[in-house]
């Protein structure tokens, strides 16, 4: 987990209603920008690795759905800019999911400050059974 070491979860709200048929989130995270990784990644000029965003985006999941979730495909990651922690440490993610099952949900994410999008993501994520 990222949680805390990589990244501060600071809020996370519905903003959509009963009525709907896809949830709509959005969530606040601050980047912590003495983690380690930005030594390497890349020294002078840090940069949020892809992977990490992606795992930010599942670890907000799992904090909604309250049960462990994988990425199950992604149909489509576009990386817009870089996010440089030390310009953007405070990161806006917006998450609508639908329902498919009761296992597998759509999700599609976007990750922002302010105009600067960073990350869009559309993919199926499957929540790991408890036994």
């Amino acid at each position: 987990m990222l949680q805390k070491s990589f990244y501060n979860l600071l809020s996370v709200r519905e903003k959509s209603d009963l009525s709907e048929t896809v949830r709509k989130f959005s969530a606040l995270v601050e980047i912590i920008p003495t983690h380690p990784v930005f030594a390497g990644h890349f020294p002078g000029n840090p940069v949020v690795p892809g992977v990490c965003q992606i795992e930010i985006i599942r670890e907000i999941l799992m904090e909604i759905l309250k049960k462990s979730v994988m990425i199950k495909k992604s149909g489509n990651i576009k990386f817009l800019s870089m996010i440089n922690p030390l310009a953007h440490p405070v990161l806006d993610i917006d998450l609508d999911m639908k329902t498919l099952s009761m296992e597998e949900t759509e999700v599609t994410a976007l990750i922002r400050s302010g105009m600067i999008i960073f990350l869009k993501f559309r993919g199926t994520v499957q929540t790991e059974s408890n036994g």
